[in-house]
């Protein structure tokens, strides 16, 4: 009963971690696989800890300690817990140490890069839909100045008040080629899509 309060409580920090890497709320075609795949995750790593919970159950670092006060220690410490190598296999006259850092290590490098390639290929669509919406250079930089005014209206964006006149300067300019004035374009609807300023060389 108790290695369940475990479970909630490990997946639950290591879906926060996985939630620093990976701006969930900029999925948007993609956002039910995105928290299927976390659900999936979440699972596991819940799976995982009530491992770690069985197989420390008789360590006397915990023997002093009620069952859902050891349930609860294991699970908000559990992504400290399997990164260390707490156990140890004996092979011949030889012990190895190990732990389960690396299939969870494993499991959320690949799950982070699938999730934020789910979501970049989302914010692309987005981005090119629109820009086939709005041809125009000036109604784009509009809206741009617009999404800036509203996100901006808190506090003096300075940075992205400078960060948009640099592309309206490059995107106006006469010597600017095809490729240069898409790649801006591009930049200006991600923005309005989503408020990132996406790096541009001046």
């Amino acid at each position: 009963m108790w290695c369940l309060l475990t479970a909630l409580l490990a997946g639950g920090t290591a879906l926060l971690e996985i939630c620093q890497s990976v701006n969930v709320s900029h999925a948007s075609r993609s956002r039910l696989r995105v928290y299927l795949y976390l659900a999936v995750f979440l699972l596991v790593s819940g799976l995982l800890s009530i491992l770690l919970y069985e197989l420390i159950d008789d360590n006397s670092l915990f023997t002093s300690l009620e069952e859902w006060a050891k349930a609860s220690v294991i699970g908000l410490s559990f992504l400290a817990l399997v990164r260390i190598k707490l156990f140890s296999l004996q092979i011949g006259d030889e012990e190895i140490p190990f732990g389960l850092d690396y299939f969870h290590e494993k499991i959320s490098i690949a799950l982070t890069a699938h999730l934020n390639g789910l979501i970049e290929q989302d914010i692309y669509e987005q981005a090119t839909e629109l820009l086939h919406k709005m041809p125009s250079d000036a109604d784009l930089l509009r809206r741009a100045r617009t999404k800036l005014a509203y996100i901006g209206r808190k506090a003096n964006d300075d940075e992205g008040k400078s960060w948009l006149l640099n592309l309206a300067t490059q995107l106006q300019a006469n010597n600017i080629n095809d490729e240069e004035k898409n790649f801006i374009r591009y930049t200006l609807a991600v923005f309005i899509l989503r408020g990132t300023k996406l790096p541009v060389v001046a």
